[in-house]
């Protein structure tokens, strides 16, 4: 894999771009990771691999503290990460994309669509968590641990998905009240297809339809997957990744 490094602000953004190759797809693929994830994880690969075979552009990157990429973690936030990714988008693509978008991806994807509409044709999110701070802090934290986010800046959260655990930081949550989504009437006009899984613990099976309910697209589907969790990262679930792609045919 071919990594590159693009300067924004401060920091180093890693990433890795295919151009075209004399396809005649409209529109190439912006794979977005989550939070505390990178773009080496098995969903990013699969969709690299199938833009190869197929001809399209393709890019990922690791946001600011995340992966390859140079900066702490704890000073970033869904803001600092929208920055980098309208920043990489509009300097390193050509034309129009589909933003695949996994997780807080999934949730930078929606908020691209209204900065940047233009470079956005299409969004696919895969388990899209939307204002998760916000929720976190409303229904999962105690009183106690609040207080000491207020107090420290920061707590570290027990997580199946990183032994170390999850970090969160009072900044995060404070500049996520400035990017919600839910609740609203947002301006995205693009396609936009939900994949949920069923079993998922971390984002609500209700999560895609109060997304639907906040943006003013008409072209919006759902798509539920009974034993799916909340990566969708075994290879039926990459498949649908990639067959929704396939769908959009842009």
């Amino acid at each position: 894999m071919n990594i590159r490094e693009l300067k924004i602000k401060s920091n180093t953004i890693a990433y890795c771009h295919i151009p075209k190759d004399k396809s005649n797809y409209k529109a190439g693929i912006v794979f977005l990771s989550g939070y505390m994830s990178n773009m080496n994880g098995n969903k990013a690969k699969y969709i690299q691999e199938k833009c190869i075979e197929s001809g399209r552009e393709f890019l990922k990157f690791d946001y600011s503290g995340h992966g390859q990429s140079s900066g702490l973690f704890e000073k970033g936030t869904i803001g600092s990460w929208l920055y980098e990714s309208v920043f990489i988008i509009k300097n390193i693509t050509k034309g129009p994309q589909i933003i695949v978008g996994s997780s807080m991806g999934g949730w930078i994807a929606l908020l691209l669509a209204k900065k940047i509409p233009h470079k956005v044709s299409a969004i696919i999110g895969i388990a899209t968590a939307p204002d998760f701070p916000k929720k976190l802090w409303d229904d999962k934290l105690s009183a106690k641990e609040k207080n000491s986010i207020n107090e420290t800046g920061k707590i570290i959260l027990k997580s199946e998905y990183n032994q170390n655990g999850y970090i969160f930081t009072k900044n995060l949550f404070k500049d996520a009240k400035k990017h919600m989504i839910l609740g609203k009437k947002h301006q995205i006009n693009c396609p936009v297809r939900l994949l949920q899984g069923m079993k998922d613990t971390s984002v609500s099976k209700e999560t895609p339809l109060e997304i639907s309910n906040s943006i003013l697209s008409k072209d919006i589907e759902i798509i539920y997957i009974k034993n799916g969790d909340h990566r969708l990262s075994n290879p039926h679930n990459k498949s649908l990744i990639w067959r929704e792609v396939i769908r959009l045919n842009l």
